[in-house]
C-alpha cells in the first residue's frame, strides 16, 4: 500500500504528457546535417518530444520502410523513392510535399577543369551508385546530358559510392581525381575544393520531397515536426546548409 501511495504521489508531482513521443525520421544521407539542425531547434521548443534520425541513401531507407522498418517521416533525395512508398501503401496519396532543391558540382583536391568534357582526362571520378543513391542518378543524368556517361563508364573511369558521404570521403582522401555531388555537401569540404559548377542547362532537377508515413500521421508529435519542417525557421537552416526551400515561408 505504501509503495502504491508513493507511486501515485510521484505521478501527481511529475505528470506525464500524453503528447510526449519519439518521432522516428528517416532522411537521405545528403540531408544529415540540415535535418539534425532542424531537429535540434524543434526539440528546444518542444522538449517533451525526441527526434530520432536515421540517414542513408534514399533507396536503402525506402526499402527498409517498405519492409516494415518503423518510421514516422521520410525525407528523400529523389521523388522516385517517395513514389515507391506510395505504391507500397506506406504513405497516403497527397501527403508528400516538395521541401527543398539542390544542384550538382564537381570537387577535387588537385587540378582544374573548365567544362565537364575535361573529366575525360581524369583517371577516377566518384559518383553515387545510380541504382540506390539519388546523387548517383543525378550525376548519371548530368553526364548523359553532356554525352559523357557512356564514355566514362566504358573506360572504367567512374568509381561508384554507396551514398553521398562516401563520394565526399573519396574526394577528401584523394582516392579519386574528382567527385560529383550536391552543392550543399561541397560546403563540408576540408581538403577538397570546388572545381566546377556545371552549366544550368545540363543540371537535372533535384527535388527533396518529405512525407509522413501512415504511422506518423497518427502521431501528433510527428505531425508537429512535419509542420515545423515547413516553417520559416527551417527555411533559414536550409539556406544556411546550401539548399533552396520549396515551401512558402511567408517572406516577401
Amino acid at each position: 500500500m505504501l509503495c502504491l501511495l508513493f507511486s501515485l504521489t510521484l505521478l501527481c508531482a511529475f505528470p506525464l504528457s500524453i503528447d510526449a513521443a519519439e518521432v522516428r525520421v528517416m532522411a537521405a544521407a545528403s540531408l544529415k546535417g540540415v535535418i539534425r539542425q532542424v531537429a535540434t531547434t524543434f526539440e528546444q521548443s518542444n522538449p517533451e518530444h525526441q527526434i530520432v534520425i536515421s540517414t542513408a541513401s534514399s533507396g536503402t531507407l525506402a526499402r527498409q520502410i517498405a519492409a516494415g522498418a518503423p518510421a514516422d517521416l521520410f525525407l528523400s533525395a529523389n521523388p522516385r523513392w517517395m513514389s515507391h512508398l506510395l505504391e507500397k501503401g506506406k504513405i497516403e496519396p497527397g501527403q508528400p510535399a516538395n521541401w527543398a532543391s539542390n544542384h550538382l558540382v564537381v570537387i577535387g583536391r588537385d587540378g582544374s577543369i573548365s567544362t565537364l568534357d575535361d573529366l575525360t582526362r581524369l583517371k577516377r571520378i566518384a559518383i553515387g551508385s545510380p541504382e540506390s543513391a539519388p546523387v548517383g542518378r543525378y550525376a548519371r543524368e548530368l553526364l548523359q546530358r553532356a554525352d559523357l556517361y557512356q564514355e566514362l563508364e566504358q573506360n572504367q573511369q567512374l568509381v561508384l559510392a554507396k551514398d553521398v558521404w562516401q563520394v565526399l570521403l573519396y574526394a577528401e582522401q584523394g582516392a579519386v581525381d574528382a567527385a560529383i555531388l550536391y552543392a550543399s555537401d561541397s560546403l563540408l569540404c576540408e581538403r577538397s575544393r570546388l572545381l566546377l559548377v556545371p552549366d544550368a542547362q545540363l543540371q537535372p532537377e533535384i527535388i527533396y520531397p518529405i512525407s509522413l508515413t501512415r504511422t506518423g500521421e497518427k502521431k501528433s508529435a510527428a505531425r508537429d515536426f512535419f509542420n515545423y519542417l515547413q516553417h520559416v525557421a527551417s527555411a533559414d537552416i536550409l539556406i544556411r546548409y546550401g539548399f533552396k526551400p520549396l515551401f512558402d515561408t511567408g517572406k516577401n
